[in-house]
């Protein structure tokens, strides 16, 4: 049974590793400009797009009205929710929409190092005593619920309970992550220098990891679900859970004035141990500016937490991830944790594991592939044998600063990331419509563990239903093959 749960857990706490198998919503909803809420500066709101159920504020569809229109649960375009999908509905009401301080109430206070304390190893412990006492009785909430899976219903499955999580998306966290882009990729579209723009693209790709850091989990993106926000600058940001099996989240964003665009794809996946617990990111995520510029980044460093189950509950990257820029032959590779130095029967840290180092340089021969021609990862610079000429050393702390070649690029006390703006009018399928998420938000966790399980439920059918379909196509054409072609 532990084994069982342990499975279950890292498969669903894992950022994203739990999609819904539910189909995109309706896109009868054109995209609009992002703008800033009249009630956090005296910026002139305009009312832009379809019209709210109720007043005139874009960003707040009704403050009466239930979620049942945009649901998560609904089937169709039409407000009637299909008569063979009410038995998933949960007994728990269904919450009315978020009021526009109520989405902005998670932005405002967001600090990613709350709750979290930096150690001399350049690890970072989390302190969050209040979090971590509601966490204690949640092995007991996973137990019930296995025994009223096994005793009650096949279609009730074992889920986290809702106290886990944050009330955010996985999609929302991501574009809270990409809240430098504004500093970074604005300074770089202003230069014409590509060697500069290089260097702080790969800026950009380090301090997302700062901003990558929560107390809580977010909520696993149900396939379909999508999110759209802006940054102060005027850029342009869209998310969407385009994929199940494996978990894969599209993104786009566009920069002020077109001045780049950014997008790419994110696979997130996960292994748990008894006492730890790491995250992966298969990502590639492409740049390209105005003049054809083309910049890419492939993965990116794990994260590993340690003190699941006993111990300091810790948190830090490792491995390696790189960034390339194709045309003009240029490679950058950077290592996390990469102080180990072993001895013949012994290994030993010797540097804080928040520090990493890189290079950027032109490789022997344009082989983009991270370990070039030797046959094990590399662990540091002086492991990397494709290095035809070196052009800059990069070093520092992903927590708060970059140097290369000497020169500060970054000091998180110095350089405060963008303020994220939501969108007005978002597609009926954003984030902020979930009926779980919304009762995390206002702390009815009763209410929003019906939900998340009726969700989680639902998932599971839609899953069995495109399960049943492509079995049918195969039978279908190995029928034709067989039966009809022949002749």
């Amino acid at each position: 049974v532990l084994f069982f749960f342990k499975q279950k857990t890292a498969y669903e706490i894992s950022l994203g590793l739990v999609g819904s198998e539910m189909c995109i919503r309706d896109r009868h909803y054109s995209m609009h400009k992002v703008i800033m809420p009249s009630w956090l500066d005296d910026s002139k709101m305009s009312v832009i797009g379809t019209t709210p159920l109720k007043g005139t504020d874009p960003l707040v569809y009704s403050d009466d009205q239930t979620v049942n229109v945009y649901s998560f649960m609904r089937t169709s375009a039409s407000q009637v929710i299909d008569e063979a999908y009410k038995k998933f509905f949960p007994v728990a009401p269904s919450p009315t929409y978020m009021t526009i301080k109520e989405l902005y109430s998670r932005l405002l206070k967001d600090n990613c190092m709350d709750g979290w304390e930096r150690c001399e190893d350049g690890t970072l412990k989390f302190v969050d005593k209040e979090l971590m006492e509601r966490q204690k009785g949640i092995l007991l909430k996973m137990c019930a619920k296995a025994i009223k899976s096994m005793v009650y219903s096949n279609l009730v499955g074992l889920s986290i309970p809702a106290n886990l999580f944050d009330s955010i998306s996985v999609l929302e966290s991501m574009a809270m992550g990409c809240r430098y882009m504004s500093y970074f990729f604005n300074k770089a579209a202003r230069t014409p220098d590509k060697m500069e723009r290089f260097k702080l693209f790969i800026c950009n790709c380090i301090t997302l990891q700062r901003l990558s850091i929560r107390r809580a989990g977010p909520l696993n993106p149900t396939l379909g679900e999508t999110f759209q926000a802006g940054l102060e600058d005027g850029t342009e940001m869209y998310f969407e859970q385009t994929s199940h099996h494996p978990p894969v989240i599209s993104m786009y964003a566009v920069g002020p004035s077109a001045s780049y665009k950014y997008y790419g794809k994110i696979q997130l996946d996960g292994k748990i141990g008894l006492n730890t617990m790491m995250f992966y990111s298969l990502s590639k995520l492409t740049l390209v500016f105005k003049d054809g510029q083309t910049l890419e980044s492939n993965g990116f460093p794990a994260m590993k937490l340690t003190g699941l189950t006993m111990g300091d509950r810790k948190m830090f990257y490792k491995n390696i991830f790189q960034c390339i820029d194709r045309k003009n032959g240029w490679k950058s590779v950077l290592f996390y944790d990469y102080g180990e130095k072993k001895g013949l029967f012994t290994s030993a840290k010797t540097l804080p594991k928040d520090l990493f180092e890189g290079i950027i340089y032109t490789p022997t021969v344009k082989d983009w592939n991270i370990f070039g021609k030797i046959s094990t990862p590399p662990r540091c610079i002086e492991d990397l044998t494709d290095i035809k000429t070196q052009h800059a050393q990069l070093k520092g702390s992903w927590l708060d600063k970059i140097e290369i070649n000497g020169v500060n690029y970054w000091a998180a006390d110095k350089v405060k990331p963008g303020r994220l703006i939501l969108a007005n009018n978002p597609l009926p399928s954003d984030s902020h419509f979930r009926e779980d998420l919304i009762w995390i938000r206002r702390e009815k966790m009763a209410y929003a563990d019906a939900w998340k399980d009726a969700i989680e439920i639902r998932q599971r059918q839609d899953q069995a239903l495109r399960e049943k379909f492509k079995k049918k196509q195969l039978q279908n054409l190995i029928y034709y093959f067989t039966t009809i072609q022949p002749r």
